[in-house]
């Protein structure tokens, strides 16, 4: 017999999805040939082999990103807006300031790819995604942190279509996406076969059948699925998971949820980048370490080591945080959060 050694949250969890999950451990999911294995259900995803000194090093492509974009009745304007606030107001919407930072920047990158392709076809940016001018000083700093960042496929922005909880273990092909959680029509979504949006693993979070989401119950990829949304690209709880319990950053969660793309203007926020805090920050002597003294909001620096993200009981209730090392204006040097490191000399707002 196989033990399986999990905690008591995870055997509550288990128990619950009991009735569901055994029906999926003779079904094999049609693209990747394997059935469900109770041992690695609850096992942490790991990342994907991506070479990240390779990755922070190599010369990225890059396209040309506006810095304002044309908009339609946002909240009642109309005009040209600067690009990162657009963006900072969609992510505070559509996941919020609860999610980890890392989740966050991924949202940020698939929102502004989503609005720039959709500007250069329209000459509109905003329309198919949610927007508040209530912005968050985190979904703020991710914006920023990530601006200019886009994906690509055969050199073109992609469409790229995000949705608030798949079934949990796999996301939808994109022919296959829902019509909403209103009709709940199987290929509903209508954009047809898009190759950079294939049905890819998720982080195995629970799926709508088990929260007070309203919820599709659908027979689709030859097995039932239970979805919040149209199910494709990236999964807003799967990238919760992946970066709140798994340690993924935006790079991991993107390239894991869009097949085949590259990052352009990437990598943002990185080695050699002056930096704001926004919050009295504390500085540490070593990622998630002992404190060697607290920074003021406002005080700017530069980054010269990081990233590094590891397991943290400070990073509650998630497990881990993004930290850089910096060398502060008063020669203070040690470790920080990246939640609350903004790049200097980057648009602002008001509203937080």
């Amino acid at each position: 017999m196989v033990r399986v050694a999990l905690t008591r949250p995870e055997l509550a969890l288990w128990a619950r999805r009991w009735g569901r999950l055994k029906e999926r451990l003779y079904q094999q999911h049609p693209s990747f040939d394997q059935a469900v294995d109770l041992r690695t259900w609850f096992t942490p995803a790991p990342r994907p082999t991506l070479d990240k000194g390779a990755l922070l090093a190599q010369d990225h492509p890059t396209y040309p990103v506006p810095d304002d974009v044309y908009v339609v009745d946002l909240a009642g304007f109309t005009g040209f807006i600067d690009l990162d606030e657009f963006i900072a107001g969609v992510v505070s919407i559509e996941m919020g300031d609860g999610f980890p930072l890392e989740a966050l920047k991924a949202q940020a990158v698939a929102a502004r790819s989503f609005a720039v392709e959709r500007f250069h076809r329209t000459g509109v940016a905003n329309g198919g995604q949610a927007y508040t001018p209530r912005i968050g000083s985190k979904s703020l700093t991710a914006t920023i942190n990530t601006s200019k960042v886009v994906m690509l496929y055969d050199e073109g922005v992609i469409v790229a279509l995000f949705s608030a909880r798949c079934n949990g273990d796999f996301t939808l092909n994109s022919e296959d996406g829902l019509s909403g959680t209103s009709t709940c029509i199987v290929g509903g979504l209508g954009v047809g076969r898009l190759p950079y949006a294939r049905s890819r693993p998720c982080s195995g979070h629970i799926n709508c059948s088990q929260t007070s989401e309203r919820c599709c119950e659908v027979f689709v990829e030859g097995r039932l699925q239970y979805i919040h949304g149209h199910g494709v690209g990236l999964c807003q709880r799967g990238a919760q998971e992946f970066a709140g319990r798994d340690g993924w950053d935006w790079r991991d969660i993107l390239t894991d949820y869009y097949t085949d793309i590259a990052l352009a203007n990437a990598p943002g926020f990185t080695i050699g980048v002056t930096v704001t805090t926004t919050a009295n920050l504390n500085v540490r002597e070593t990622p998630c370490g002992r404190r060697l003294t607290t920074v003021p909001r406002g005080m700017r620096g530069m980054i010269i080591n990081g990233p590094e993200r590891p397991f943290c009981d400070l990073a509650a209730p998630y497990s881990f945080f993004t930290w850089w090392q910096v060398v502060y204006e008063d020669g203070t040097v040690g470790w920080s959060v990246e939640d609350y490191l903004r790049k200097t000399n980057a648009p602002d707002s008001s509203r937080e």
